[in-house]
């Protein structure tokens, strides 16, 4: 966790940290997929699973809150909103509210009860609340996480806009941010993807294999 002034607040450094959200969040879904493999889990999931899932979203969020930029007046700078749209498009509106109360709980015991933590709390619920309701929608996934998406960078924006009191300070986090959480999330809906079809595709060969054992027996 590294505190910034503005003569620190450059833009390789920025990006550095951004992208090291970027992993570990594209490491927790590779070992969360794993998981989900071996543990023979529904993609419909049940609401057991909807907490679990809520339960690793909320984790996720506040693994990168802990991995992240402390900019101007304590406002904080991560990807802690895509934790929220990964569990809103694939375990539904329950693990993405959960996920969301997590991250709001967990921003205000880490960092203390402040302006700053309060405006960031309610932010996120807001964001959590958007997304539990879009994703309920039926339109394709891709437009869901794309929509999330641009409205969370629309709210933390606002955010950054009502907190940082040095408006060229704003201007400079969000030219490096929107980018940045643009590719960020692509990139996270596109392994996501890439997860899920994997292991419904393990799940088919591995039933054609039964499948044809079984007919061996016979």
């Amino acid at each position: 966790m590294v505190e910034y002034t503005y003569c620190l607040f450059r833009r390789k450094r920025m990006y550095i940290d951004l992208l090291n959200n970027l992993a570990i969040a594209a490491a927790f879904l590779f070992l969360a997929g794993k998981i989900y493999e071996n543990g023979k889990f529904d993609f419909s999931p049940s609401i057991k699973i909807k907490i679990i899932a809520g339960l690793a979203s909320g984790a996720l969020g506040t693994v990168l809150m802990a991995s992240t930029i402390i900019g101007p007046n304590q406002v904080i700078i991560d990807l802690r909103h895509l934790s929220i749209l990964i569990a809103a498009i694939y375990s539904g509106p329950v693990a993405a509210l959960i996920g969301t109360s997590i991250i709001a709980i967990m921003r205000l015991i880490i960092y203390g009860i402040s302006t700053a933590s309060l405006f960031a709390a309610a932010n996120i619920l807001f964001i959590g609340l958007f997304c539990a309701l879009l994703g309920t929608r039926k339109i394709q996934a891709a437009y869901k996480h794309l929509f999330m998406n641009l409205f969370s960078l629309l709210m933390i924006s606002i955010f950054f806009y009502l907190l940082v009191p040095d408006i060229q300070d704003t201007k400079q986090i969000l030219a490096y941010y929107w980018p940045t959480s643009i590719f960020a999330g692509a990139f996270i809906y596109a392994i996501s993807e890439y997860i899920k079809k994997s292991i419904e595709n393990n799940r088919l060969m591995s039933y054609f294999k039964a499948v044809a054992e079984n007919s061996n027996d016979l």
